[in-house]
């Protein structure tokens, strides 16, 4: 099988298996959202649709421990205890710390930063939630089963 052909055909597994665990898009979701639990504060984490980084899903982590599994073009979210929490990404040691308080929503998006050397590296930032909504509007939703998560 010639490299363009193998390509193609991991790009189209890519693609289904990312479709197996997708939602609506944040847009038809937002409505259905649970309603918050008292003492409790809600963590979106989203990621811009690039496809050059479809088949690149990068494992946030909360407190050392899996928040979820982010792609290209999708939403997370998790309601978490509140407190102080570091969020990062697995295999790396830089970390964001967030002091969450009851009730608060947090926007967290992933991208891609390149310093003035050219040198890219993926980041985790906080994101003002009108700017966040208008971010994921069309991103697709993950599904809290993708993995086994944290329970807080």
């Amino acid at each position: 099988m010639s490299l363009s052909k193998k390509s193609t055909a991991f790009l189209i597994l890519v693609f289904a298996l990312a479709g197996c665990s997708l939602g609506l898009p944040y847009n038809k979701a937002k409505p259905d959202f649970p309603k918050l639990a008292a003492g409790k504060s809600r963590v979106f984490v989203y990621r811009a649709a690039n496809p050059l980084a479809i088949a690149f899903p990068r494992v946030v982590m909360m407190d050392a421990k899996p928040f979820g599994d982010i792609f290209a073009g999708t939403t997370t979210y998790r309601d978490v205890a509140t407190g102080s929490h570091d969020f990062s990404f697995a295999g790396q040691k830089t970390k964001l710390n967030l002091q969450l308080r009851p009730g608060d929503e947090t926007f967290l998006r992933v991208s891609l930063d390149v310093n003035n050397e050219g040198i890219g590296d993926t980041v985790i930032k906080v994101i003002p939630k009108q700017t966040a909504e208008q971010d994921m509007y069309y991103t697709n939703m993950i599904e809290p089963k993708v993995r086994d998560l944290i329970k807080k």
